[in-house]
């Protein structure tokens, strides 16, 4: 009896060696489910953390499409929302009888799921890929991007920025190769599949602190930088050197991947700030002295309380000179270290030899055109999500995070907006460089390039209004997005809290918006359009017309006029503004543009 008892022992020993016990509880758990899956270990990351169960006959059914209730619980679950400090019954078909009326109510609170124009919720309707995408996007605050994807079916698609941001960093693809179908359900397979590569990528991004001082108040102000700037905000705590907590903040990030931190009543001392996402994953940590009153940033490395190895440690058996050591940081074994780091991995490139002499056509160089080029050298030994990182001198311009298809296609081409060549200078020279990037590890550099920039005017304030498609415009319009304002152009990059901005439309409407600290610090202002705007601004206009906005700053009775952005109120973009306003639109212009929704 003894041997049997071993013998099962050893058996099942042998079996939690082979297969996790977290892998055996969940092929157990459910009868449909087999680990060979694509998603299975998305369905292990989730059972983990108690987030999704299956049904009452021990299936999980990953192919059933997901609900808009469940997707309300499951988020509340994912991003640990207050579920208790709801009140009042969140929307006119979800009473507070409902059983997750908690959930739906606490994710519409949190920005993430919303109604319908009638202000019912509809809890049995299922979430479609392209409604999922906007959720993702708006649960972990990403920026928006509009990269080319090979699927035919995007451009048409309302989603079709979220769409492009997700693929972009490689945490979704296509039904095939050709078709997102964003308008297909999204399958309970695909949804956990897509939140635990959500959570994967968020943990691979880098953050760190780049210039302390001390501001006109007395206060601490810390500069820092996220790599590729792909979230707008990130959450920072900063505690001093016994530990103890001494702020916690949310801050914004620009375009650029630049965020300022304000602290005060900071004493003579060491300090880190910890740097994490919506999630709580810790993105960067970077340490600062107050040194008499004075913040010096410190570069030395933050010991790291889970790497086993102490370099300055002589007990440790880690041979840095054994090249064979896996310690070894020129050891192929590294993920840091390129395959062979004495070979080129990329290569700068000038794509209009004008911008070398400063001849380049002035259109072309404000019109958002490809003008760099960055050669992919050695594809093989290139990933995706690594960084190229465009410089001139010390000063970072921008970051790009590569992706398979670039690396597939041998390069990727860069832009650089009016924002950035404002802070340039019109007429200067610069060194261009790259960094390219593996974490926190710069593992190739390339050689300058001098360019010149020709003479051109200051656009001092620039509006942000997408990409120019319909779909976007009609998000504009219906005042589900909002327009953005730059604010870290030359000339407006001095506004202080109380200076205003009018925008000014065509046949004379027009906005007020007064800066706020906020807008400063984040970079840049925001306006809604509402109804009562969007029937004022549509009164005296027709299909076809020219809608024109100019910005103008107001600073201490001194104007500046910025450049003026236009699109075509065609036909197409008013059908899709009504739709989203859920037809009260016909209502509306029925006399002013005659009956043309009829």
């Amino acid at each position: 009896m003894k041997r049997q008892i071993f013998a099962i022992f050893a058996i099942l020993c042998l079996a939690t060696t082979i297969f996790p016990l977290s892998t055996l509880a969940v092929t157990n758990k459910y009868s449909d489910i087999d680990a060979r899956d694509y998603y299975f270990d998305s369905l292990v990351f989730f059972d983990e953390r108690n987030w999704i169960s299956g049904f009452e006959d021990g299936t999980f059914r990953p192919k059933n499409p997901l609900t808009r209730e469940q997707a309300a619980i499951l988020f509340s679950r994912i991003l640990n929302l207050d579920t208790q400090n709801v009140s009042g019954a969140p929307f006119n078909d979800i009473p507070t009888s409902f059983r997750s009326w908690r959930n739906i109510a606490a994710t519409k609170n949190a920005g993430i799921l919303g109604g319908f124009q009638d202000n019912t919720f509809m809890p049995m309707s299922t979430m479609t890929r392209g409604q999922m995408a906007a959720t993702i996007n708006r649960s972990f605050f990403f920026r928006p991007l509009q990269t080319q994807t090979p699927f035919s079916d995007v451009n048409n698609s309302f989603f079709q920025s979220e769409i492009r941001t997700l693929f972009t960093h490689n945490i979704t693809n296509g039904r095939t190769p050709t078709m997102f179908v964003p308008n297909g359900d999204v399958q309970r397979a695909e949804f956990i599949t897509l939140i635990k590569r959500t959570f994967d990528f968020l943990e691979s991004l880098d953050v760190d602190l780049r210039d302390a001082q001390v501001n006109a108040n007395g206060d601490t102000l810390l500069t820092g930088m996220m790599d590729g700037a792909v979230l707008t905000q990130l959450d920072v705590i900063v505690v001093n050197d016994s530990g103890t907590r001494v702020a916690d903040r949310n801050v914004q990030i620009n375009a650029q991947g630049n965020f300022q931190l304000t602290l005060d009543g900071l004493v003579d001392g060491t300090y880190t700030a910890i740097f994490t996402n919506r999630i709580g994953a810790i993105m960067g940590q970077s340490r600062f002295m107050i040194e008499n009153g004075d913040p010096i940033i410190d570069d030395g490395e933050i010991d790291d309380p889970m790497d086993p190895i102490d370099p300055e440690d002589p007990t440790d058996p880690v041979d840095p000179e054994d090249p064979a050591n896996p310690g070894d940081p020129t050891d192929p074994g590294d993920p840091t270290d390129p395959v062979n780091p004495d070979r080129p991995l990329i290569d700068l490139d000038i794509l209009n030899p004008g911008l070398l002499d400063g001849t380049i056509d002035l259109s072309f160089l404000l019109g958002n055109n490809a003008l760099i080029r960055v050669d992919l050298l050695e594809t093989t030994d290139l990933r995706s999500g690594d960084i190229v990182r465009v410089k001139t001198g010390n000063s970072n311009l921008l970051s790009v995070t590569l992706t398979q298809e670039d690396i597939d296609r041998g390069f990727r081409d860069i832009s650089l907006n009016v924002s950035i060549l404002e802070r340039l200078g019109s007429g200067s020279s610069h060194l261009l460089n790259l960094d390219l990037l593996r974490g926190n590890n710069v593992i190739d550099q390339t050689d300058g390039k001098n360019i010149l920039l020709p003479t051109f005017p200051n656009q001092l304030i620039s509006l942000n209004l997408g990409d120019g498609s319909n779909n976007v415009l009609s998000r504009i319009l219906s005042g589900d997005r909002a327009i953005q304002i730059d604010l870290n152009a030359n000339g407006i990059a001095d506004a202080d809290v109380g200076d205003r901005i009018f925008l000014n439309f065509t046949g004379g409407a027009s906005a007020t918006i007064t800066l706020t600290q906020a807008d400063i610090d984040r970079g840049f202002a925001e306006y809604r359009i509402n109804q009562s705007f969007l029937t004022n601004l549509l009164a005296d206009l027709t299909v076809g017309s020219t809608v024109e906005i100019t910005p103008v700053l107001d600073k201490d009775g001194t104007t500046t006029t910025g450049e003026t952005s236009s699109f075509v109120l065609s036909r197409g973009l008013l059908d899709i503004v009504d739709d989203l306003l859920g037809g009260l639109l016909g209502g509306l212009l029925d006399g002013l543009l005659g009956g043309i929704f009829r």
